[in-house]
């Protein structure tokens, strides 16, 4: 499991996500390790994981066919 799966890389508050970049914040030391940057956008691992679940996962996730069938016919 991701080690920043309930909380954010950047900010403050309960979960780290809040005021990124403004006044007193935290930054995490590894960006990788975690599921959001911040409180609003997803780290780089979640747009990793969800392309490639678009190219060869499952046609329910991008359907009605993965992009790997599309680009192979």
């Amino acid at each position: 499991m991701v080690q920043g799966d309930k909380v954010a890389c950047c900010g403050t508050g309960p979960y780290g996500g809040s005021k990124c970049g403004l006044n007193k914040f935290e930054l995490c030391d590894n960006a990788s390790e975690y599921l959001f940057f911040d409180g609003i956008h997803p780290a780089d691992e979640v747009h990793n994981q969800f392309a490639k679940l678009l190219r060869s996962g499952n046609p329910d996730v991008g359907g009605p066919f993965n992009l790997k069938t599309r680009f192979e016919e």
